[in-house]
């Protein structure tokens, strides 16, 4: 549900309420001041968050993509990476697969043609 909280220019507050209230947790009587402030101190600190201590993995080909990207998840989902590196890492992570992808279907025509130069060359 959206916050009843009404703006000096007239326009509602869009948060979402918090339970036991019909306001967002920022204009809510139900959360402390210390709280709000903590939690927005904390979110300006969080999207600074480039962590130093994640597990170095190599990539070598498709099949290493996966547990990359699972780790991220599981780090995003514990809070110790930010939202937008996780977010990086799958769009990072999805152009690399393409590449690969295109790299093996650029090996796969390179034979056929050879292939196909030797069938000819034979048959003339």
């Amino acid at each position: 549900m959206q916050c009843k909280y009404t703006k000096s220019d007239g326009s509602r507050c869009r948060g979402f309420t918090v339970s036991g209230s019909d306001y967002c947790w920022r204009h809510s009587s139900v959360v402390k001041d210390f709280e709000k402030k903590s939690a927005s101190s904390r979110g300006g600190r969080n999207r600074s968050l480039i962590p130093v201590n994640l597990p170095q993995i190599i990539i070598n080909d498709t099949r290493d993509i996966p547990p990359l990207l699972v780790d991220a998840i599981q780090h995003l989902r514990n809070g110790e990476i930010d939202v937008r590196l996780g977010t990086a890492l799958g769009y990072l992570s999805n152009i690399l697969l393409k590449s690969y992808e295109v790299a093996d279907i650029e090996n796969r025509m390179e034979k056929i043609e050879k292939f196909i130069d030797e069938k000819l060359y034979k048959a003339v």
